[in-house]
């Protein structure tokens, strides 16, 4: 796709969104071999597309994060870019900074993507059964309690490093500041649980049978205990006259699941977390 062509997408037009996301991820691509001129206005062109596109689709909230990774990846690029080739030969680290942020950048546009595609996708299929599955008159309540049984579960289990602990509380405290919110996003917050739940999941599994996980499990259960309350009582019971589109569905969750294969970064890193014997 050539540049121009790029830049007169309809951001609104959801046929758009792949097109767009993935001609900014291949903008970026072998960006050590890229010199981008003093301006840098064709890379902030096509940051500043992608950031219409979340703007116009209610996913602003992403911008101020993906402006300062982009940032701090193009001054390292300059950087790195401005050395002599001895200069990057004696001091390998200016391209281990430049890599580091670029990553950082990569990561943090995925995530964003799928922020964008799980909310059109939460819009299409509740536009659909609009008046069959309601989860803004759902029981929050009991579900905000279930999580922070599963936070305190998590806190005072005795085999997670903290480092790990603190990582899935945080992202659970996300879950609930967004079922506290009036305007609850769906998507992230069923995204959030489910991300936890398989997380845990894991990490019992890896830990095996050799050491104490009733925390961990209970946790779990207290996730998947949330997720199925706001789905229960998302149900209008008074929906009578309903027959379900199946193809509808079906091609909707392909879509998305292709999506996300297709976005998803590689990695060579080891990321299985560390072990630590109970007393």
């Amino acid at each position: 796709m050539e540049f121009i062509e790029f830049l007169s997408l309809d951001e609104e037009n959801e046929n758009n969104f792949k097109p767009i996301f993935t001609y900014l991820l291949n903008s970026l691509e072998n960006y050590e071999d890229k010199v981008f001129n003093s301006s840098n206005t064709r890379f902030w062109s096509i940051i500043q597309k992608y950031l219409n596109l979340l703007s116009k689709n209610n996913c602003a909230g992403l911008a101020d994060g993906i402006k300062k990774d982009s940032n701090n990846f193009l001054t390292s690029l300059r950087l790195y870019i401005s050395l002599s080739n001895e200069n990057r030969k004696t001091a390998p680290q200016f391209f281990s900074r430049c890599k580091a942020n670029y990553q950082s950048l990569h990561d943090r546009l995925v995530k964003s993507y799928m922020t964008l595609i799980g909310n059109s996708f939460s819009r299409n299929i509740y536009g659909e059964f609009s008046s069959l599955y309601i989860p803004d008159n759902s029981n929050k309540n009991a579900a905000f309690k279930l999580i922070e049984e599963a936070i305190n579960l998590i806190r005072n289990d005795s085999i997670l490093l903290d480092k790990h602990k603190n990582q899935i509380i945080r992202n659970l405290e996300k879950a609930i500041a967004n079922i506290k919110d009036e305007k609850t996003n769906w998507a992230a917050y069923f995204g959030t649980i489910k991300e936890a739940v398989v997380i845990i999941g894991a990490l019992v599994t890896i830990f095996g049978p050799n050491y104490n996980l009733d925390n961990l499990i209970t946790a779990k259960d207290k996730l998947n205990e949330s997720i199925i309350t706001i789905e229960e009582s998302s149900i209008n019971q008074n929906y009578i006259e309903f027959t379900p589109d199946d193809s509808l569905i079906i091609s909707a969750l392909e879509d998305i699941l292709q999506i996300t294969e297709e976005t998803e970064p590689d990695t060579d890193e080891d990321n299985t977390p560390e072990k630590k014997p109970s007393d």
